[in-house]
């Protein structure tokens, strides 16, 4: 969904594809709906950054660090905010700030709020 929603500038179009999406998935593929879907919120320079430390993957060559997506600032972007939008569109979506004061909160920090965001979906779901 942020990927490909990402690449269509419709308003009109996108959300009309991620509603077909959404039905194509669920009710014509019948792929049960997670009762939750964690979007980790990080800015692109700093998920560039975090690319370029990973060792190397096989499916890249010519010794590239990145895929196309992950090199295109600007799709990165656009996705991100497509991520942030469907956060709000799609109520199983919730969305976990991993970015403070332009730093990477530390992989405690980011897990302690994933499991915070567990505990309330369980909470409520009582």
């Amino acid at each position: 969904m942020i990927h490909q929603a990402g690449k269509i500038e419709s308003k009109n179009e996108r959300d009309a594809f991620l509603g077909w999406l959404d039905d194509f998935e669920h009710n014509i593929l019948g792929t049960p709906r997670p009762d939750r879907i964690i979007f980790l919120n990080v800015p692109p320079h700093i998920g560039q950054e975090l690319v370029l430390k990973k060792e190397a993957r096989d499916y890249l060559k010519d010794g590239k660090k990145m895929d196309i997506h992950e090199e295109d600032a600007d799709h990165l972007t656009r996705a991100r905010l497509q991520a942030i939008s469907i956060v709000q569109t799609f109520p199983n979506w919730v969305q976990i700030d991993c970015v403070l004061d332009e730093k990477l909160l530390s992989i405690d920090a980011v897990t302690q709020k994933i499991l915070s965001s567990i505990n309330d979906y369980e909470k409520n779901m009582r």
